[in-house]
């Protein structure tokens, strides 16, 4: 019955998708684990030290991340129609398109992670304001919350760049709006030849 409620295999994905993946190996990406775990908790301990960490209106905060962790939901319902897309034409172009359902998969966990991290933060914004039992968070709680918030808009961050390249590929955005590519993918005629300006 517990497995019904176990988080681990969502945990487990999300550090998988922040692996590097190259042709020969899948590299932890240290860089973005750091980022994404240490600064958090920097920045609660970071709280604590320098203000005495002080949250004034958490039900402010609580509404808000209640309405994030609706949000990453829908953004994962329309990664997964992304997906779903590729998966249809998957015949033919298997290989060539699996680093692109890859891109899709790693947004996917990590909008599902943000979810998870939102309603966890409520649920320790809730526990905060009955334990302390006011308006303004103070001490612990505080710096507790303050680093929890952190974790959560470095999630949704880290998902934004995925979203916007499972767009591009998906529907086939072309070169002249798409932020992936380098150049100006503005094509002029000269003499009669159709040349591609970088």
């Amino acid at each position: 019955m517990m497995q019904r409620f176990s988080f681990l295999s969502l945990i487990r994905g999300h550090f998988k998708a922040l692996r590097d993946r190259g042709q020969s190996s899948r590299r932890i990406a240290w860089g973005a684990i750091i980022a994404l775990y240490g600064l958090p908790i920097a920045v609660g301990v970071a709280s604590s030290v320098t203000q005495n960490a002080r949250l004034e209106s958490p039900a402010t905060i609580l509404t808000a991340l209640a309405l994030l962790a609706g949000a990453f939901l829908t953004s994962f319902t329309h990664t997964s129609t992304l997906r779903g897309k590729l998966s249809d034409r998957q015949g033919d172009n298997e290989d060539t398109e699996r680093p692109d359902r890859n891109m899709i998969d790693e947004a996917a966990t990590h909008l599902l992670m943000g979810a998870f991290a939102s309603i966890s933060t409520v649920i320790l914004i809730v526990v905060a304001m009955n334990a302390q039992r006011g308006d303004v968070l103070l001490g612990w709680a505080a710096a507790l919350i303050i680093g929890a918030c952190s974790w959560v808009a470095l999630l949704l961050l880290i998902s934004l760049p995925r979203l916007y390249n499972a767009y591009i590929v998906v529907n086939k955005v072309p070169n002249e709006l798409s932020g992936s590519f380098k150049g100006t993918g503005v094509v002029v005629t000269e003499d009669d030849d159709e040349i591609e300006r970088n």
